[in-house]
């Protein structure tokens, strides 16, 4: 049975830096995918890193594609979250070329819209000094539900 080489073991390939041109044309053309750029420039992922930890072009070059590729996300998540409507003459949405996808719509509203209290969970503004006496809040609802029941007899 054949040994499989350790990655150690194996010679080291010389590969040279590409210009800055041909390293954001090569980002470009995959979309800012890392693995498919080294790929293309016949190199490990580790070694895009390298370049980028010891060349500020190089690392504003990543940010930005990386930044691109999120602008593309959620620009298609907010395509999906918000469908496509069909309109008419009059601008009336008549039916959908693509519908909304409420799960996604609400994943936005909580996660884009947190600052505007969109969020998954509820934040109480009140300490437990500031709060009411639950107590005499739950004999006031009652109270106030007997008092119904009774005018409406």
């Amino acid at each position: 049975m054949p040994t499989r080489k350790k990655r150690s073991d194996m010679p080291i390939r010389p590969y040279k830096k590409p210009s800055l041109k041909r390293f954001k044309e090569t980002l470009k053309k995959t979309g800012g995918h890392l693995t498919n750029t080294a790929a293309i420039l016949g190199v490990d992922r580790s070694t895009l890193w390298e370049w980028a930890k010891n060349d500020p072009d190089f690392e504003n070059a990543v940010r930005a594609s990386r930044k691109k590729m999120l602008d593309d996300a959620v620009m298609t998540a907010n395509i999906v979250a918000l469908g496509i409507p069909i309109k008419d003459p009059q601008g009336r949405v008549v039916g959908w070329e693509q519908p909304p996808d409420s799960s996604m719509l609400r994943y936005l509203m909580s996660t884009l819209g947190k600052d505007e209290d969109f969020g998954e969970e509820v934040t109480l503004h009140h300490t437990a000094d500031e709060g009411i006496d639950i107590a005499r809040w739950i004999d006031k609802e009652i109270e106030e539900k007997q008092r119904a029941l009774q005018n409406s007899k």
